[in-house]
Protein backbone atom coordinates (compact mmCIF):
# COMPACT_ATOMS: atom_id res chain seq x y z
CA UNK A 1 0.00 0.00 0.00
CA UNK A 2 3.32 2.37 0.38
CA UNK A 3 3.68 2.08 -3.73
CA UNK A 4 3.56 5.31 -5.01
CA UNK A 5 2.05 3.33 -9.03
CA UNK A 6 -0.84 1.54 -7.04
CA UNK A 7 -4.26 1.33 -8.38
CA UNK A 8 -7.50 0.76 -7.51
CA UNK A 9 -8.69 -2.71 -8.71
CA UNK A 10 -4.47 -3.43 -7.39
CA UNK A 11 -5.37 -2.35 -3.86
CA UNK A 12 -8.75 -3.80 -3.26
CA UNK A 13 -7.43 -7.15 -4.53
CA UNK A 14 -4.39 -6.96 -2.00
CA UNK A 15 -6.31 -5.93 0.67
CA UNK A 16 -9.07 -8.92 0.04
CA UNK A 17 -6.20 -11.44 -0.68
CA UNK A 18 -4.81 -10.10 2.67
CA UNK A 19 -8.10 -10.86 4.65
CA UNK A 20 -8.60 -13.58 3.17
CA UNK A 21 -5.11 -14.99 4.25
CA UNK A 22 -5.65 -13.97 7.68
CA UNK A 23 -8.46 -15.50 8.18
CA UNK A 24 -7.42 -18.78 6.74
CA UNK A 25 -5.02 -18.51 9.80
CA UNK A 26 -7.49 -19.90 12.02
CA UNK A 27 -7.11 -23.06 10.72
CA UNK A 28 -3.86 -23.36 8.76
CA UNK A 29 -0.56 -22.81 9.81
CA UNK A 30 1.85 -21.26 7.31
CA UNK A 31 3.92 -23.69 6.30
CA UNK A 32 7.77 -23.83 7.96
CA UNK A 33 6.29 -19.79 9.59
CA UNK A 34 7.75 -18.40 12.92
CA UNK A 35 4.10 -20.34 14.57
CA UNK A 36 4.38 -24.21 12.96
CA UNK A 37 8.22 -24.15 13.91
CA UNK A 38 7.21 -23.21 17.88
CA UNK A 39 4.24 -25.81 17.38
CA UNK A 40 6.39 -28.00 15.67
CA UNK A 41 9.09 -27.65 18.67
CA UNK A 42 6.41 -27.93 21.74
CA UNK A 43 5.20 -31.75 20.07
CA UNK A 44 8.49 -32.35 20.65
CA UNK A 45 9.17 -31.23 23.80
CA UNK A 46 10.04 -34.24 26.35
CA UNK A 47 9.66 -32.68 29.46
CA UNK A 48 5.57 -31.53 30.31
CA UNK A 49 4.75 -28.36 30.44
CA UNK A 50 8.04 -27.07 29.73
CA UNK A 51 9.18 -26.05 26.62
CA UNK A 52 12.67 -24.55 25.89
CA UNK A 53 12.57 -21.65 22.90
CA UNK A 54 14.74 -19.08 22.13
CA UNK A 55 17.16 -19.60 25.37
CA UNK A 56 13.77 -18.85 27.64
CA UNK A 57 12.56 -21.67 29.34
CA UNK A 58 8.24 -21.64 29.25
CA UNK A 59 5.63 -23.03 31.39
CA UNK A 60 2.27 -24.25 30.94
CA UNK A 61 0.14 -26.02 28.59
CA UNK A 62 -1.11 -25.12 25.00
CA UNK A 63 -4.69 -26.30 25.72
CA UNK A 64 -4.48 -23.74 29.57
CA UNK A 65 -3.34 -24.15 32.62
CA UNK A 66 -5.55 -26.17 34.97
CA UNK A 67 -7.03 -23.96 38.30
CA UNK A 68 -9.35 -24.88 41.26
CA UNK A 69 -12.68 -26.70 40.48
CA UNK A 70 -11.38 -28.30 37.01
CA UNK A 71 -11.80 -24.91 35.21
CA UNK A 72 -8.86 -24.02 32.10
CA UNK A 73 -7.72 -20.35 31.26
CA UNK A 74 -8.01 -19.75 27.69
CA UNK A 75 -6.29 -22.42 25.32
CA UNK A 76 -4.03 -20.94 23.12
CA UNK A 77 -5.71 -21.88 20.17
CA UNK A 78 -8.91 -19.55 21.63
CA UNK A 79 -5.58 -16.76 21.91
CA UNK A 80 -4.47 -17.21 18.41
CA UNK A 81 -8.38 -16.48 17.06
CA UNK A 82 -8.98 -13.52 19.30
CA UNK A 83 -5.55 -12.14 17.83
CA UNK A 84 -6.67 -13.07 14.17
CA UNK A 85 -10.14 -11.36 15.01
CA UNK A 86 -8.73 -8.10 16.25
CA UNK A 87 -6.05 -8.14 13.23
CA UNK A 88 -9.65 -8.47 10.71
CA UNK A 89 -11.45 -5.80 12.86
CA UNK A 90 -8.74 -3.69 12.38
CA UNK A 91 -8.20 -3.94 8.56
CA UNK A 92 -12.17 -3.83 8.47
CA UNK A 93 -12.59 -0.30 10.20
CA UNK A 94 -9.30 0.69 7.98
CA UNK A 95 -9.96 -0.52 4.55
CA UNK A 96 -14.29 -0.82 5.14
CA UNK A 97 -15.23 1.64 1.76
CA UNK A 98 -13.04 -0.97 -0.38
CA UNK A 99 -14.30 -4.23 1.22
CA UNK A 100 -18.03 -3.42 1.53
CA UNK A 101 -18.38 -2.04 -1.99
CA UNK A 102 -20.14 -5.09 -3.27
CA UNK A 103 -23.48 -3.93 -3.36
CA UNK A 104 -24.65 -1.90 -6.02
CA UNK A 105 -27.48 0.32 -6.41
CA UNK A 106 -29.18 3.25 -8.82
CA UNK A 107 -31.15 5.32 -6.75
CA UNK A 108 -29.05 8.88 -6.87
CA UNK A 109 -30.20 9.50 -3.59
CA UNK A 110 -28.10 6.36 -2.00
CA UNK A 111 -24.89 6.89 -4.32
CA UNK A 112 -21.90 7.85 -2.66
CA UNK A 113 -18.01 7.80 -2.92
CA UNK A 114 -18.40 4.28 -1.78
CA UNK A 115 -20.53 2.89 -4.99
CA UNK A 116 -18.06 5.84 -6.70
CA UNK A 117 -15.29 3.47 -5.97
CA UNK A 118 -16.96 0.15 -6.32
CA UNK A 119 -17.91 1.51 -9.83
CA UNK A 120 -14.59 2.26 -10.83
CA UNK A 121 -13.53 -0.86 -10.33
CA UNK A 122 -15.55 -1.42 -13.38
CA UNK A 123 -11.82 -0.82 -15.49
CA UNK A 124 -10.33 -4.20 -13.61
CA UNK A 125 -10.21 -6.17 -16.84
CA UNK A 126 -9.45 -9.39 -14.73
CA UNK A 127 -12.87 -9.03 -13.77
CA UNK A 128 -14.45 -8.43 -17.38
CA UNK A 129 -16.28 -11.92 -18.43
CA UNK A 130 -14.78 -13.73 -21.76
CA UNK A 131 -18.27 -14.06 -23.60
CA UNK A 132 -18.44 -11.71 -26.00
CA UNK A 133 -22.24 -11.71 -25.66
CA UNK A 134 -21.94 -10.90 -21.55
CA UNK A 135 -19.23 -8.35 -22.25
CA UNK A 136 -21.75 -6.33 -24.35
CA UNK A 137 -23.71 -5.66 -20.97
CA UNK A 138 -21.22 -5.13 -18.60
CA UNK A 139 -20.45 -2.28 -16.61
CA UNK A 140 -22.97 -0.29 -18.86
CA UNK A 141 -24.63 1.02 -15.65
CA UNK A 142 -21.84 1.63 -13.58
CA UNK A 143 -20.61 3.76 -16.64
CA UNK A 144 -23.13 5.80 -16.48
CA UNK A 145 -23.37 6.36 -12.52
CA UNK A 146 -19.86 7.79 -12.57
CA UNK A 147 -21.02 9.76 -16.34
CA UNK A 148 -23.16 11.75 -13.91
CA UNK A 149 -20.82 11.53 -10.63
CA UNK A 150 -17.56 13.17 -12.83
CA UNK A 151 -20.06 15.27 -15.61
CA UNK A 152 -19.34 18.29 -14.74
CA UNK A 153 -15.36 17.44 -14.44
CA UNK A 154 -15.08 15.49 -17.42
CA UNK A 155 -16.97 18.11 -19.25
CA UNK A 156 -14.60 21.27 -18.40
CA UNK A 157 -11.53 19.07 -19.39
CA UNK A 158 -13.14 18.34 -22.98
CA UNK A 159 -15.34 15.14 -22.78
CA UNK A 160 -18.20 14.54 -24.62
CA UNK A 161 -19.91 12.42 -22.71
CA UNK A 162 -22.63 11.37 -25.23
CA UNK A 163 -19.91 9.25 -26.94
CA UNK A 164 -18.75 7.48 -23.68
CA UNK A 165 -21.33 4.35 -24.09
CA UNK A 166 -20.03 3.75 -27.66
CA UNK A 167 -16.80 4.51 -26.99
CA UNK A 168 -17.36 1.85 -23.63
CA UNK A 169 -18.31 -0.68 -26.33
CA UNK A 170 -15.73 -0.39 -28.29
CA UNK A 171 -13.20 -0.57 -25.67
CA UNK A 172 -14.26 -3.80 -24.00
CA UNK A 173 -14.37 -5.36 -27.38
CA UNK A 174 -10.88 -3.95 -28.07
CA UNK A 175 -9.25 -5.20 -25.07
CA UNK A 176 -11.15 -8.13 -25.09
CA UNK A 177 -9.70 -9.20 -28.70
CA UNK A 178 -5.69 -8.01 -27.82
CA UNK A 179 -5.04 -6.66 -24.64
CA UNK A 180 -5.88 -9.38 -22.34
CA UNK A 181 -2.45 -10.41 -21.71
CA UNK A 182 -1.42 -7.50 -20.47
CA UNK A 183 -0.98 -5.81 -16.87
CA UNK A 184 -2.93 -2.67 -15.94
CA UNK A 185 0.22 -0.29 -16.35
CA UNK A 186 0.91 -1.58 -19.65
CA UNK A 187 -3.01 -1.49 -21.10
CA UNK A 188 -3.79 1.91 -19.74
CA UNK A 189 -0.46 3.02 -20.84
CA UNK A 190 -1.02 1.80 -24.43
CA UNK A 191 -4.23 3.38 -24.75
CA UNK A 192 -3.78 6.60 -23.18
CA UNK A 193 -1.01 7.38 -25.66
CA UNK A 194 -0.88 5.35 -28.44
CA UNK A 195 -2.84 6.45 -31.39
CA UNK A 196 -5.31 5.40 -32.79
CA UNK A 197 -7.00 4.28 -29.23
CA UNK A 198 -6.08 7.44 -27.46
CA UNK A 199 -7.98 9.21 -29.80
CA UNK A 200 -10.99 6.51 -30.56
CA UNK A 201 -11.65 5.71 -26.84
CA UNK A 202 -10.84 9.99 -25.71
CA UNK A 203 -14.12 10.30 -23.95
CA UNK A 204 -14.51 7.24 -21.90
CA UNK A 205 -10.29 7.52 -21.63
CA UNK A 206 -11.53 10.68 -18.95
CA UNK A 207 -12.65 7.94 -16.55
CA UNK A 208 -9.89 5.59 -16.67
CA UNK A 209 -7.76 8.65 -15.71
CA UNK A 210 -9.58 9.37 -12.62
CA UNK A 211 -9.49 6.10 -11.86
CA UNK A 212 -5.25 6.05 -12.41
CA UNK A 213 -4.64 9.68 -9.99
CA UNK A 214 -7.56 8.19 -7.60
CA UNK A 215 -4.74 8.40 -3.83
CA UNK A 216 -5.33 5.36 -2.71
CA UNK A 217 -3.03 6.22 0.27
CA UNK A 218 -1.07 9.35 1.67
CA UNK A 219 2.03 7.98 1.97
CA UNK A 220 3.59 10.14 -0.94
CA UNK A 221 2.44 12.96 1.22
CA UNK A 222 4.77 11.56 4.23
CA UNK A 223 7.47 11.06 1.94
CA UNK A 224 7.31 15.06 1.06
CA UNK A 225 7.18 15.69 4.25
CA UNK A 226 10.01 13.64 5.08
CA UNK A 227 12.01 15.24 2.36
CA UNK A 228 11.22 18.58 3.18
CA UNK A 229 12.54 18.55 6.54
CA UNK A 230 15.53 16.72 5.47
CA UNK A 231 16.13 19.35 2.81
CA UNK A 232 15.42 22.24 4.91
CA UNK A 233 17.44 21.85 7.57
CA UNK A 234 18.85 24.79 10.13
CA UNK A 235 21.82 25.13 7.83
CA UNK A 236 19.61 25.78 4.74
CA UNK A 237 16.85 28.42 6.87
CA UNK A 238 17.00 30.71 3.81
CA UNK A 239 15.87 28.41 1.00
CA UNK A 240 12.80 29.82 -0.68
CA UNK A 241 9.51 28.63 -1.63
CA UNK A 242 9.90 27.94 -5.36
CA UNK A 243 14.10 25.97 -4.86
CA UNK A 244 12.31 24.26 -1.88
CA UNK A 245 9.28 22.68 -3.74
CA UNK A 246 12.08 22.17 -6.92
CA UNK A 247 14.37 20.12 -4.21
CA UNK A 248 11.05 18.18 -2.74
CA UNK A 249 10.08 17.30 -6.09
CA UNK A 250 13.68 16.07 -7.62
CA UNK A 251 13.82 13.77 -4.53
CA UNK A 252 10.30 12.04 -4.77
CA UNK A 253 10.22 11.99 -8.34
CA UNK A 254 13.94 12.41 -9.79
CA UNK A 255 15.86 9.39 -10.67
CA UNK A 256 17.95 7.49 -8.55
CA UNK A 257 21.49 8.61 -7.40
CA UNK A 258 22.93 5.54 -9.11
CA UNK A 259 21.79 6.43 -12.37
CA UNK A 260 21.46 10.12 -12.30
CA UNK A 261 24.31 12.14 -14.83
CA UNK A 262 24.76 15.36 -13.11
CA UNK A 263 27.28 16.60 -15.84
CA UNK A 264 24.96 18.06 -18.25
CA UNK A 265 23.63 19.65 -14.77
CA UNK A 266 27.04 20.64 -13.71
CA UNK A 267 27.45 22.32 -17.51
CA UNK A 268 24.70 24.20 -17.74
CA UNK A 269 25.08 25.83 -14.39
CA UNK A 270 28.55 27.04 -15.00
CA UNK A 271 27.64 28.65 -18.37
CA UNK A 272 26.40 32.26 -19.14
CA UNK A 273 22.69 32.60 -20.92
CA UNK A 274 23.38 35.28 -22.80
CA UNK A 275 20.13 35.80 -24.06
CA UNK A 276 18.86 35.71 -20.48
CA UNK A 277 20.76 37.78 -19.16
CA UNK A 278 22.80 36.03 -16.97
CA UNK A 279 26.35 36.31 -15.43
CA UNK A 280 29.17 34.05 -15.97
CA UNK A 281 29.19 32.31 -12.70
CA UNK A 282 33.15 30.77 -13.49
CA UNK A 283 34.53 33.28 -15.90
CA UNK A 284 37.29 30.47 -16.85
CA UNK A 285 35.29 28.02 -17.14
CA UNK A 286 34.66 26.28 -20.44
CA UNK A 287 31.95 23.51 -20.94
CA UNK A 288 33.01 19.89 -21.22
CA UNK A 289 32.09 19.20 -25.05
CA UNK A 290 34.49 21.90 -26.17
CA UNK A 291 37.69 20.48 -24.17
CA UNK A 292 37.17 17.09 -25.36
Amino acid sequence: MQRKDLILPVAVSSIRETVANVESLKTFNVANGHLQRFLNMVEESKVADEVEFQGHTLHGSLDGTLKRGGVRTSSFQSSKEEAIELCLTGLTERFGNLLSCEAETSQPSSYGVTEVINDLLVFNVDAWPNNVKDLVAFGNDKIERLTNWFRMLIEKAGCNVALIPEEWLSLKVQVNSGFRDKDYESLWQTMLTKMPYKQNYQNVLHLVEILLVLPISAAQCERAVSAQNRIKSNLRVNLGSSTLEDLIRVSAEGPPVSEYDPMPTVDKWFTRNREAGERQRRPMFQRLSKLK
